[in-house]
């Protein structure tokens, strides 16, 4: 992982910051200089095109209770869904490569730990999957709204549609929070 470097007020401006603003910057081994306002996720530092895909997986599960694009309870499990297949993706790639390993360098260890990164992928997916059924499990939007219905007193007025997708994103952000795959490379 490459050094990130902080600047709390640019000389000069660049990509992303003018003269007097604050920016990070760092580059990977031979790579281009990177720049940044915020400081980068852990799925921009590594030189590894693979290991980026699984740590971007991670941070997008761990956006999506707040994206706003995801509206229903099944998009949000729909779109966990998808984090999980293309971290299967990785897991192939991985066997791909120890099988080429194996094929060029019998009893290679390289080739065994490239499995065993591929497992540890495979069950890295299987505990997204498991977010993913958790969260359909949850109430849809109108059995929600009639359990919000219920529980209120009667000097309250009917839930709005907003109070409603809030309570969604709300247990949504629950399941995800008690339930947070990791992923152990």
């Amino acid at each position: 992982m490459p050094r990130v470097h902080h600047v709390k007020k640019a000389r000069k401006a660049n990509p992303v910051a003018n003269v007097g603003e604050s920016y990070y910057w760092w580059q990977n081994y031979k790579g281009p200089k990177q720049y940044s306002t915020t400081y980068p996720r852990q799925s921009q530092l590594t030189g590894s095109d693979k290991l980026a895909r699984l740590y971007s997986v991670g941070e997008r599960l761990e956006d999506v209770a707040s994206d706003t694009s995801l509206v229903s309870r099944d998009e949000h499990a729909d779109y966990v869904r998808e984090l999980a297949d293309e971290v299967r993706e990785v897991a192939e790639e991985y066997r791909e490569s120890a099988s080429n390993m194996e094929e060029y360098f019998p009893g290679s260890e390289r080739a065994y730990e490239l499995e065993e990164k591929a497992d540890a992928c495979d069950s890295y997916a299987d505990e997204i999957d498991a977010v993913a059924d958790e969260i359909e499990s949850l109430p849809d939007e109108d059995d929600l709204r009639e359990e919000m219905e219920d529980d209120r007193d009667e000097d309250d007025d009917i839930p709005t549609d907003t109070e409603v997708e809030n309570e969604m994103q709300s247990r949504i952000n629950e399941v995800i929070s008690n339930n947070e795959p990791s992923l152990d490379l």
